[in-house]
C-alpha cells in the first residue's frame, strides 16, 4: 500500500521500521504474553494432522522467524527513537501503520463476501 511507500521514503528510516518491521508482531506468538487476546493463527494446526507436512514446514519457519524478526526490529525502534527523541512521531507512525493494516484486512473480508455471495 502507499501508506508504506510514503511513510519510508518521507520520514526517517526509525519510523519507517515501526510501520515495516511492527506488523511482525501481529505473527509473534509471544503477543499473548503481552496480553493479546486472539493470536495470528491457531498453532494446534502445526501438531493436528489437519494440514500437510509441508505446510506445517513452511509455516513452522515463519513462525519461528517472526519472533526474532519482530523483538530484533522492536529493539532497534526503541534505541533509535530514544537517540533521535521522536517517540511520539515513532508511536504515531506505528498506529498509522496498524490502521492501514487493519483496512486491508477488513476490505479483503468484504471483497470475500461480495465473492461469496455471487456464488449462491
Amino acid at each position: 500500500m502507499q501508506i508504506w511507500k510514503d511513510i519510508c521514503r518521507n520520514l526517517s528510516f526509525v519510523e519507517g521500521m515501526a510501520a515495516t518491521h511492527s506488523l511482525e508482531l501481529i505473527a509473534n506468538r509471544r503477543m499473548r504474553e503481552y496480553g493479546a487476546t486472539i493470536g495470528y493463527f491457531d498453532p494446534v494446526i502445526l501438531r493436528d494432522g489437519s494440514v500437510t507436512r509441508e505446510t506445517v514446514n513452511f509455516l513452522d519457519e515463519g513462525y519461528e522467524a517472526d519472533v526474532s524478526h519482530s523483538e530484533v526490529a522492536l529493539d532497534l525502534i526503541v534505541k533509535y527513537a530514544s537517540r533521535m527523541n521522536n517517540e511520539q512521531e515513532v508511536q504515531a507512525v506505528f498506529f498509522r501503520s496498524m490502521e492501514a493494516f487493519d483496512n486491508y484486512l477488513n476490505a479483503r473480508i468484504e471483497k470475500g463476501v461480495m465473492l461469496e455471495n455471487k456464488q449462491h
